[in-house]
């Protein structure tokens, strides 16, 4: 068994993910490239705060 890491466009990821599947991957998992950088951007917004975009930009 081995990790493969992949570095897509938002507006990709769903596609690469059930391509992964469908080759029969046991498992996907989708992360921020720039988690812990000064570029991380969140997911969720705090309360009275508009809601961020629906995804990580990569």
């Amino acid at each position: 068994m081995f990790e493969l890491r992949l570095m897509c466009p938002q507006e990709r990821v769903e596609a690469l993910s059930d391509a992964l599947q469908e080759l029969q991957a046991l498992s996907v998992a989708v992360e921020d490239a720039d988690a812990g950088s000064a570029d991380e951007h969140a997911l969720f917004g705090e309360p009275g705060m508009p809601a961020p975009q629906g995804g990580w930009p990569r």
